[in-house]
């Protein structure tokens, strides 16, 4: 009788722990899915050249998923990555 009792007890565990496994799979399968989704609302396509009124309509505060550009010694980033830093509200949102 303890052979089934920690036998079944066994079972219970392996599917119990593969449940938990089978959700984490279903909640990062979620989230890629979110991410792609985020990755094609904030492309831009790139440019050669940027105008300074060009660029400002990417800051952030516009679109809460679009792309925030930003520009550096000519070259222009798409950080919308780091929007909790370049995000309207963060402290880099300046740059943004």
């Amino acid at each position: 009788i303890g052979g089934i009792v920690v036998a079944t007890g066994a079972t219970a565990a392996w599917w119990i722990g593969g449940a938990k496994d089978r959700e984490n799979k279903a909640n990062y399968a979620e989230y890629e899915a979110l991410q792609r989704e985020r990755e094609s609302l904030a492309f831009v396509q790139p440019k050669d050249g940027w105008l300074e009124e060009e660029l400002s309509a990417y800051n952030g505060e516009n679109n809460e998923s679009g792309p925030i550009l930003l520009a550096v010694k000519g070259g222009v980033f798409n950080v919308w990555k780091g929007r909790n830093f370049y995000g309207p509200g963060a402290e880099y949102h300046i740059m943004a």
